[in-house]
């Protein structure tokens, strides 16, 4: 019930599912006006060797300000501007705190996560890179694309 003993509706709309094996799985839903992130752990494979994941999720939800700060961290590094830099963002939230990780790998990739974290227990979710070729003058290297980090741009 609301103010004034009114009922206040609830709406939750699934965005997407993103899945890291051997780090956890993300559900990434709508709760009213917040965005909220469900992370499930990583607990092993099953007997054909598919990731299985725990059912209870560790769930923290952000509002407007924190989901604008995550949006436009993503994009920084998915147009270039901080695609070379590590980057700590730490977004707290009612009863967690979020974490977005952006680190160099000891392969010397770098790698974007995002942690949960709850009464001290963190729960990480890996963003999988895709290798591909960048021209640096004369010089070809090979790098690492954080895919699937793009669900933060609107155009993805």
């Amino acid at each position: 019930m609301g103010k004034n003993g009114k009922k206040i509706m609830s709406i939750n709309t699934h965005v997407r599912s993103l899945y890291s094996p051997s780090f956890s799985s993300i559900m990434i839903t709508y709760f009213n006006y917040n965005l909220s992130f469900h992370f499930y752990k990583h607990i092993g494979e099953d007997h054909n060797g598919l990731p299985k994941y725990d059912r209870n999720s560790m769930t923290a939800s952000v509002n407007y300000e924190g989901a604008a700060m995550l949006y436009l961290t993503a994009v920084s590094i998915l147009d270039g501007k901080n695609s070379d830099k590590e980057i700590k963002a730490t977004v707290s939230c009612y009863n967690a705190t979020l974490i977005f990780d952006y680190k160099r790998e000891p392969d010397n990739q770098m790698a974007a996560y995002l942690v949960i974290e709850k009464n001290n227990d963190f729960t990480p979710f890996k963003f999988m890179a895709h290798p591909h070729q960048v021209k640096n003058g004369d010089q070809i290297t090979t790098e690492g694309y954080p895919n699937r980090i793009e669900c933060f741009r609107q155009d993805a």
